[in-house]
């Protein structure tokens, strides 16, 4: 009798200033894939252990050796090793639970924590089942004008944006 092959999937997560890019056996590690979300790309997911294949600078996409968790800092992905959940959660619909959380697509791992004092740029925000709930303009660490995206219980609101950040906005990459 044959092993199973294994099938990964990219992952992408937020560690710090770094986006780790993960590889995921959906095979082997536990996950919560499975779950309802309304746009998997920009969904929060969950596995037990993956593999870092990668680790860049959010802002100047340098490579890096390790980055250390946003939420745990004794927790390290060092690039070329496996990394393992001590605890993870079997409960598929809680996110902000134990396990390595991860999206599909690296835009909001990018976005993920990237806010500080000093930030300027475009910001953006989705909720856990991948629907996006706010895009705005920061300066300086304070926000210009957003524009809140309405979803069944979740905040509405617009702000109308100024011409000159509007050309902000589409000029600035990031």
């Amino acid at each position: 009798m044959s092993k199973p092959k294994s099938r990964t999937i990219p992952g992408f997560k937020s560690a710090g200033k770094y986006i780790v890019e993960l590889e995921i056996d959906v095979t082997a590690s536990k996950n919560n894939l499975t779950r309802d979300v309304k746009d998997p790309d920009y969904a929060m997911y969950r596995c037990s252990y993956a593999y870092v294949v990668d680790i860049r600078d959010k802002f100047t996409n340098k490579q890096a050796d390790k980055a250390f968790s946003d939420f745990d800092k004794t927790f390290v992905y060092i690039r070329g090793t496996n990394v393992y959940s001590v605890k993870y959660d079997d409960r598929p619909d809680e996110i902000f639970t134990y396990g390595i959380h991860f999206y599909l697509s690296e835009e909001p791992a990018r976005y993920r924590n990237i806010l500080s004092k000093d930030f300027t740029g475009i910001y953006k925000e989705w909720l856990d089942d991948g629907r996006p709930s706010l895009e705005a303009i920061y300066v300086n660490g304070k926000r210009q004008h957003s524009k809140y995206i309405s979803y069944g219980d979740q905040y509405t609101g617009h702000t109308l944006m100024p011409e000159h950040l509007k050309k902000a906005m589409i000029t600035w990459t990031h």
